[in-house]
């Protein structure tokens, strides 16, 4: 990107433009998605959705290893979308079942895996919902461990006993 020439563009034009090219795979346009990456507010949502999440979503390594670069906030929350309130970028990477996005993630030290949404959805209900592979579940676990076994115990040993009977089912 050419930081001698500041041009000012509006944060909405850069979202727009962000969304259009990842939603569209505009190949010939990912260099400009480059330097949106770059300059574009890390805040920036999204219709309710923040950069990464998005990102993980369209499956975009592009802008998902440059906002990880920069230190966009891995643990972002949706909050407006009622259909989706709560979700993180670790559940929807968990739904893509792209181990480039899972493991990104999970080899960032800030990266939160012990939340409860207001819906009561945390990790390991999601995985039990979604899960196709086994050892993703059991990456997730050790990775909660290595943390804090205890805090893992007390999180497993905290949730409904419905959730538990769910994951079982599954």
């Amino acid at each position: 990107m050419n930081t001698s020439m500041k041009i000012h563009v509006s944060n909405e034009n850069l979202k727009e433009n962000f969304y259009n090219i990842i939603v569209k795979k505009i190949e010939k346009s990912f260099a400009t998605l480059k330097e949106i990456c770059y300059i574009i507010d890390l805040k920036s949502l999204i219709h309710d959705t923040d950069l990464l999440t998005i990102s993980i979503y369209f499956k975009n390594k592009i802008s998902f290893d440059i906002l990880m670069e920069r230190g966009i906030n891995i643990n972002y929350s949706i909050i407006n979308m009622i259909e989706n309130k709560g979700m993180r970028p670790i559940l929807w990477a968990l739904n893509t079942n792209n181990d480039y996005f899972i493991n990104k993630l999970l080899e960032r030290d800030e990266l939160n895996l012990f939340f409860i949404t207001e819906y009561n959805i945390n990790i390991i209900t999601h995985l039990c919902d979604i899960i196709e592979d086994i050892n993703v579940f059991e990456k997730i676990l050790n990775k909660m461990k290595e943390i804090s076994f205890e805090r893992t115990e007390k999180y497993i040993l905290d949730m409904p006993i419905l959730f538990i009977e769910y994951c079982i089912k599954c």
